[in-house]
């Protein structure tokens, strides 16, 4: 996409117009980088409602929710690639176990 940075230094501001491209050496396709995105983004937002959860009511079923996130998400995070079938999978039950756990706290 195109922006523009801003930069404001002693009062005085500087724009330069910059351009982010796929890095070409990436050859994983977009929709599978979307399905890596929107699994990272999912488990980052659930680790940050764990937190808050945990420090508002501690318990048992809230730590066992958030202990496989942070290694899902360094396994997204590892490569451009799509996620392996094994690593979605365990991703969704998850996800799926954290929503139960804040579900049940609210």
């Amino acid at each position: 996409g195109s922006y523009t940075l801003r930069l404001t230094v002693n009062g005085r501001v500087y724009a330069q117009p910059v351009t982010v491209k796929m890095d070409p050496r990436v050859k994983t396709s977009v929709a599978d980088l979307t399905l890596q995105f929107n699994l990272s983004r999912k488990l980052t937002d659930l680790m940050r409602q764990l937190v808050d959860a945990r420090a508002k009511a501690p318990s048992a079923a809230l730590d066992a929710a958030y202990a496989p996130l942070t290694a899902l998400f360094n396994k997204l995070q590892d490569a451009d690639v799509r996620p392996t079938a094994a690593v979605e999978a365990a991703t969704t039950a998850a996800i799926a176990k954290a929503e139960a756990a804040l579900a049940a706290v609210r």
